[in-house]
């Protein structure tokens, strides 16, 4: 799981999230209301260990109980160190190249809908 932040046309700052499943390689989700909403109501498929980066949004009260409620460990990554979770940086960086970097989003339902699609 992974954060990327991006831009509207009118330089309105976003963020968007990566979840890509490390056995089967299948992207759970890209935007974090869905993702977050989706297991909440079905905690019982909760993951019982979810690889984090190490920045700072991993650090949220809200995720953290989140986390305790559903049983859910976050192995979080060396910093520094990308190959500690392979998988998502190759998968975004090609989010990046074939999503992000070539569509002009207008507003956060727009990227909302672009980037699920």
């Amino acid at each position: 799981m992974d954060f990327f932040a991006n831009q509207l046309f009118n330089g309105l700052k976003f963020r968007s999230l990566t979840v890509l499943d490390n056995h089967s390689h299948k992207c759970l989700g890209r935007t974090v209301r869905r993702f977050f909403n989706h297991l909440q109501t079905k905690e019982e498929d909760a993951p019982q260990i979810i690889q984090v980066g190490n920045g700072s949004e991993f650090e949220a009260k809200t995720l953290d109980k989140w986390a305790y409620a559903s049983n859910t460990l976050f192995n979080f990554s060396m910093p520094g160190k990308p190959t500690d979770s392979p998988f998502i940086e190759s998968f975004n960086r090609r989010f990046r190249d074939e999503c992000l970097c070539t569509n002009w989003f207008l507003s956060l339902l727009d990227a909302e809908e672009k980037i699920e699609s």
